[in-house]
């Protein structure tokens, strides 16, 4: 099982601030890889649902937004980084480690 929430997006300038309600997906409803975690060039996530991926820095800005599971991030900053993966049903947070 994989634990999620309902996040409530509130947008202010380039800062996303969100209000977090834990819930339990179960695990054959969106199963999902990170890899390798640390990186220093490409994150690969592994699935066979279509996503949107949004990165942010522990500030809470936005880093960038994609579609796609193999993503450059050699252009961040070292330090972690939450990863939001969302499918048609649910989001998922992960934290990476940008070397």
């Amino acid at each position: 099982m994989l634990k999620t929430g309902n996040w409530r997006n509130i947008f202010k300038e380039d800062y996303y601030w969100y209000t977090f309600q834990t819930s339990t997906i179960p695990s054959n409803e969106f199963e999902l890889f990170l890899a390798p975690n640390p990186t220093s060039d490409i994150l690969n996530i592994q699935t066979s649902d279509r996503i949107f991926v949004q990165i942010f820095n522990t500030a809470g800005v936005l880093q960038f937004s994609t579609n796609e599971t193999n993503i450059d991030v050699s252009t961040l900053e070292k330090g972690m980084y939450l990863v939001l993966i969302k499918n048609k049903k649910y989001t998922i947070t992960k934290k990476i480690i940008v070397e």
